[in-house]
Order: C-alpha cells, then structure tokens, then sequence
C-alpha cells in the first residue's frame, strides 16, 4: 500500500475481518467488546476545580490584556470542557489484528504508525497509545483492560516498535482534571 494513497482510517459498515484463506496464515485476532474510554467519577470537586481554574485564568488574563474576546474564547473552552466531562461512553467493538486495530467502526492500518507507547490508565485499563508516522496526523488511543493487555502487547511487539511513555503538559493536565 502506498503511505500516500493510505487513508488515516476507514469506516466500515460492516464487521469482516478477511477471507478463511488468508487467516490461517496469521495470528489470531483479538476481538473484545468494552466500553470506548474508561469511566472517571466526576465529583462536584471536579466541577469546582474546573470552573475555579477557567475564573483565575479568565481574571488573569483580562487584567494585564484588556481584551474581552480571549476572556469569551476561554469560557467558551470551560463550557466544552465541562460538556466532554459530561459525556458517558457507548459501548464498541474492538479487533486487534497483525495488520490493523479497529474501535467501533474506524479501522486504523498499523502501518501508518511509527511506534506505541502503553502506560496504566486506572485499575482496569491500559492506554496503548499509537503515534503516527506522519507530523500532522492525529494519534490514536486504545484503552485496554489488563487481561486483553499481554497478548495485545505480543501481537504488536512483531510489528511496531514499543517506546517509553512520556506524558506532555497537556498530557499531565487532563490527567489532574480527570478528562
């Protein structure tokens, strides 16, 4: 497959992983049913913190520029971020393959992805996080529970490399808000 015709993903209408022919020469699929992102309890205290921040910043900001329209652009990112918090998690079909990994109905060529990274998410879930091969391309998240982790982990091991996990600020800062 040429890297330039690839597509990021493709969205399938149907469940098909092959033909019987070319399975028997590859590993099995992993295949597995869970919620898409692990459920994170939010609090009143998460609310407060959140609108708390967005009050300091907002002042901040209005007291040494002036300007109304980022106080209006950082409310207008409270009111997302409080919207996503809200957000429950539908339950998806997962597929690991020696080819691609699908969440839902998105199906993602591991070749368009340069390594992973993996890093424990609560007491039941994994991040295998993918990072794509080229700049501007978005990453991929799969959360994994622990059981499905060891053989995931094997199956990607023959063909992506596995970096160390290095959280960014924005990283560390949804992990403190719980997002």
């Amino acid at each position: 497959m040429n890297e330039d015709n690839a597509h990021y993903y493709r969205q399938n209408d149907f469940d098909t992983v092959g033909n019987d022919t070319t399975q028997a020469n590859k590993p099995a699929d992993i295949v597995w049913q869970d919620l898409e992102f692990p459920i994170r309890e939010k609090t009143s205290f998460w609310y407060l913190k959140l609108i708390s921040l967005a009050l300091i910043i907002t002042g901040l900001l209005y007291l040494f520029t002036k300007d109304i329209v980022t106080v209006v652009v950082i409310i207008l990112c409270l009111i997302v971020l409080l919207l996503f918090g809200l957000k429950k998690p539908k339950s998806v079909n997962f597929l690991v393959s020696n080819r691609s990994f699908k969440i839902g109905n998105h199906e993602y060529q591991l070749n368009l992805f340069r390594s992973y990274t993996i890093r424990v998410i609560n007491a039941n879930h994994n991040a295998i996080s993918f990072l794509p091969i080229k700049r501007f391309s978005p990453g991929v998240t799969l959360y994994v529970k622990h059981e499905k982790t060891p053989e995931i982990l094997q199956m990607l091991s023959n063909i992506l490399p596995m970096e160390e996990s290095k959280l960014s600020i924005i990283d560390y800062i949804m992990e403190w808000f719980g997002i």
